[in-house]
């Protein structure tokens, strides 16, 4: 009996302790947002992409090779604008000092698409090609400076999936995150 008790005693000794001793250090997290806006109006345009995300299916013989022309692309447009102030972001626009940059995981082979992220069931030796929906010149991840149409304040944004060059291609999923940067020039 008396060691019953000593360890219920113990136990109630030990627990108590443990509880004090975490609460003066819990740690939170706090995460701040905000927008930093001044006098110039073009400081605080945005991009408003017309999709926030995108379903590309494509058949692995309909892939075409990285570097090659697209053949089905999807569409997304980027429109760039300030709902609280379209003048003076449409007049940052008109006066070219603004334009738009994309960024993410570039694939391994040239270096030049988004990179597959998918970890579950990744198809292998594709990436997402990003292409001028117009002209159908290849867009750089990380690389390319877009201009933004004058007329409409958008860029039309082009996606398909290629084939990475000097990579076997298998089935799988296919995953990507693009970032949209609007850059000062």
């Amino acid at each position: 009996m008396k060691k019953s008790t000593l360890y219920i005693g113990m136990a109630m000794l030990m627990s108590t302790a443990f509880a004090h001793a975490s609460d003066p250090t819990e740690s939170a997290t706090v995460t701040i947002t905000g927008n930093v806006s001044g006098s110039n109006p073009g400081a605080s345009c945005g991009v408003y992409p017309s999709l926030n995300s995108i379903n590309i299916n494509q058949m692995g013989n309909d892939i075409v090779e990285q570097g090659s022309e697209p053949d089905v692309m999807g569409l997304v447009t980027l429109r760039v604008a300030n709902p609280d102030d379209l003048s003076g972001c449409n007049a940052e626009i008109a006066a070219g000092h603004i334009a738009l940059k994309l960024h993410g995981q570039a694939d391994d082979a040239q270096g030049t698409s988004l990179a597959n992220t998918e970890r579950r069931s990744p198809a292998s030796g594709v990436a997402i090609g990003l292409f001028n929906y117009d002209t159908k010149e290849i867009i750089a991840i990380n690389d390319t400076v877009l201009d933004i149409d004058k007329d409409s304040n958008s860029v039309k944004l082009g996606l398909e999936l290629v084939k990475l060059a000097g990579q076997n291609m298998t089935d799988g999923n296919v995953k990507g995150s693009l970032t949209i940067d609007i850059i000062r020039l």
